[in-house]
């Protein structure tokens, strides 16, 4: 599927038209999302509770098994290190969609009332959750229920190339429309992420998140490195044009990043909803966190994603997320007080790493 914003220019329509379009496709069965393969997410119990009694703010950590898909790759440039890439690339992308399928089953558990809203990020453990969603039998039996996007079009995707589809909080908001068994009123937000002046226009603006802002959010996580969709765009090379207005910018916050965890052995900075935040990196002296944190505050300043004041104002937070090496970002987030972080879905070497954390 072509992003959202090029349809819109192509047909001459809003964006919004666009993304309700798409969704009423699929609620008349004229479209549908095909499984590339069979999803068996199994839980470890045990590992959940471990991990509820570590951070004592969550209702429920669902830890699923991905022993049996191997482990990660790494390697030098040869052959045979990129097709173990592509095959890397894959796995990752059957966990993610095995965490998407165990999130959807604890829907019961989320605790939405009537009159509650729930925002939506973008990238593939929201995506996959909401197409698990979407298949469950029993519907979302909750009246005057908002649904809401908390960032900016990015064009996410999945690593493999083999959902063909941008994996955008529009479109996570529309879908999960579905799953609703009474209708749902839609907050959508229209714009690239690299458009923050848009943010008066949007469900994001002051005004607008006064009026309706989330109760909920379900969302991932990321760090800076390697498959995350800012720094595939900012490390050189071909880059997406909604990036064009700050790429100069973009590019400098992926090559510090990089220097840093090559120095460090560290990812310094993460990301939850598209805002980036600082990872506590004590390896990293003071002056060098001192000038990627004015970078990483350059940046969230032009992105059009929720601030960090509107996510400490969402009192359940439900996170999917995994690879370990999100681990230091994840125990940042699950022990701040600005997250109040109530349902976190993670693979077991996700869960392995936060018992790594100091």
């Amino acid at each position: 599927m072509e992003p959202i914003e090029t349809l819109a220019m192509r047909y001459r329509r809003d964006p919004a038209v666009i993304t309700r379009a798409i969704a009423s496709a699929f609620s008349e069965g004229l479209v549908n999302l095909v499984a590339t393969g069979r999803t068996n997410a199994v839980t470890l119990g045990s590992f959940g509770n471990r991990v509820e009694n570590e951070y004592p703010g969550l209702r429920k950590a669902i830890v699923v098994q991905t022993t049996d898909l191997g482990s990660a790759q790494f390697g030098k440039a040869s052959e045979e290190a990129r097709r173990k890439s592509a095959a890397e690339r894959q796995r990752n992308d059957m966990i993610h969609r095995r965490l998407g399928h165990a999130m959807a089953q604890s829907i019961s558990e989320w605790s939405v009332r009537e009159g509650d809203t729930i925002g939506f990020g973008s990238g593939r453990g929201v995506f996959y959750t909401v197409e698990a969603a979407m298949q469950l039998p029993t519907a979302l039996r909750v009246e005057g229920l908002n649904l809401m996007s908390l960032t900016g079009a990015v064009l996410a995707h999945d690593h493999s190339n083999l959902v063909n589809t941008s994996m955008d909080a529009d479109l996570h908001t529309a879908l999960f429309g579905l799953c609703v068994q009474h209708i749902a009123t839609l907050h959508l937000v229209t714009y690239p992420i690299t458009e923050a002046g848009a943010k008066e226009r949007s469900c994001l603006g002051p005004k607008q998140w006064r009026a309706c802002h989330p109760t909920h959010a379900l969302t991932g996580i990321g760090v800076l490195a390697e498959g995350h969709r800012f720094f595939e765009q900012g490390k050189g090379g071909k880059y997406d044009s909604i990036w064009e207005p700050m790429i100069g910018d973009l590019q400098q916050l992926v090559g510090e990043c990089k220097r840093i965890s090559t120095e460090y052995g560290c990812d310094p900075v993460a990301d939850i909803c598209n805002h980036l935040i600082l990872v506590d990196c004590p390896e990293v002296p003071p002056e060098e966190k001192n000038t990627l944190g004015k970078l990483v505050d350059h940046m969230n300043d032009k992105l059009l994603n929720v601030r960090p004041e509107q996510l400490s104002g969402i009192s359940n937070l439900m996170i999917v997320a995994g690879g370990k090496r999100k681990a230091r970002a994840l125990n940042q987030i699950l022990r701040s007080e600005s997250f109040k972080t109530r349902i976190i879905c993670i693979d077991e070497e996700l869960a392995a790493g936060l018992f790594e954390q100091e």
